[in-house]
């Protein structure tokens, strides 16, 4: 027997099912607070899957989905390994693991609490975020002390994804935020609800608009990119030489599309 087509419909909500962008938000010291306000700024429509990546102590007991649940009407989970990772959730690690995803399910890895060097969770999910969902991902670092998180968003960028940062000004604990700046990789700092309401924006903008963004044609020439990393580095002191042409494009493009979404929202 044929099998009978999908309708254009059926389609777009297959492709919305399996395309969508999956956010890696790290937090740590003071980060319940800001967690907190981001999720209460975050609407429950964004079509997103949220994975919060904590540092927890194996012997703590988290409270952290209660406390969530206050803020959001989004479902929230703690994850369980081989979780399906699912839009307009959020998910919570658990103590005492490393996170992963794979194919849009969540999978732990054990950590070693025997090694010299410190376990750094949110790198190791941002790793696997970013050669997952390519450019559907989002790494967002929040309030906390270290530097765990810049090492993930330098994937993260090289396969397309999106960077944001909670203004160090904002946070009870700068270190993380402070970092992750530092890497010269991030698409917007702001506080929390700033973050919230960015993202929002961008990930509910019109399908064409995003995927413009990513578009060949939209690549800068030499001769512009050259213009523009001259003065960045002139009044800045930061040399882009290094980078791949169409990296720096879809960066500039990115981050235009980031910043006039935010302007037509404050309008």
């Amino acid at each position: 027997m044929n099998s009978i087509p999908e309708s254009d419909e059926n389609q777009q909500g297959n492709t919305k099912l399996t395309n969508f962008f999956v956010v890696g938000i790290g937090a740590s010291a003071g980060g319940l607070r800001a967690l907190e306000e981001f999720f209460e700024n975050m609407p429950a429509d964004s079509d997103a899957a949220f994975v919060v990546i904590q540092h927890l102590s194996p012997d703590f007991k988290s409270l952290m989905k209660d406390l969530l649940e206050r803020y959001t009407k989004m479902e929230v989970y703690r994850v369980e390994d081989g979780m399906l990772v699912k839009p307009n959730c959020i998910y919570l690690i658990p103590p005492g693991t490393n996170l992963v995803i794979q194919h849009r399910k969540l999978y732990f890895q054990p950590q070693d609490r025997n090694r010299p060097k410190p376990n750094f969770p949110l790198d190791i999910f941002l790793q696997s975020l970013a050669e997952d969902v390519c450019d559907r991902a989002v790494g967002i670092i929040l309030s906390g002390s270290g530097s765990d998180g810049s090492e993930g968003l330098r994937l993260l960028n090289e396969y397309g994804g999106i960077a944001m940062s909670q203004d160090p000004t904002t946070a009870e604990f700068d270190g993380m935020p402070t970092s992750a700046i530092s890497t010269r990789l991030i698409d917007r700092v702001g506080s929390p609800q700033e973050l919230a309401e960015a993202l929002y924006n961008y990930l509910k903008s019109p399908a064409d608009i995003q995927k413009n963004n990513q578009h060949p044609t939209l690549l800068l020439d030499n001769f512009k990119l050259q213009q523009i990393t001259n003065i960045v580095n002139r009044h800045n002191n930061i040399n882009f030489s290094h980078y791949k042409p169409s990296t720096l494009s879809r960066r500039i493009h990115r981050r235009c599309l980031i910043t006039v979404l935010k302007a037509k929202q404050k309008s």
